[in-house]
């Protein structure tokens, strides 16, 4: 029993998997290393929203929207879901990172 308890708290998305619905979701919250992707990009996320201005900060926020629409598409048709995700979170923390 703790050590179900301290795999969950060591490993857990940035949103709750008991409400995951969507295949990209589900996938996340079954894929320790997705679901450690998703929260480090939760947390440079916020991290960059708290150092911007508000407007300067649109953009950002314009972007990741466009970005999470774009999973649905870029890893539709991949053999391999969770790899293809792994991929795309990769490059939209890079993208996170540059811009902070």
């Amino acid at each position: 029993m703790t050590l179900l308890l301290l795999s969950t708290i060591l490993y857990s998305a940035s949103f709750d998997c008991s409400k995951a619905t969507t295949t990209i979701e589900k996938t996340i919250c079954k894929n320790n290393e997705l679901g450690n992707l998703d929260t480090l990009l939760n947390d440079n996320y916020l991290l960059l929203k708290s150092s911007l201005k508000k407007d300067d900060f649109k953009a950002v926020k314009i972007r990741q929207r466009q970005w999470l629409k774009s999973l649905k598409s870029v890893c539709k048709n991949k053999s391999n879901i969770a790899n293809c995700l792994i991929d795309e979170y990769k490059k939209r923390i890079t993208e996170l990172n540059l811009k902070s």
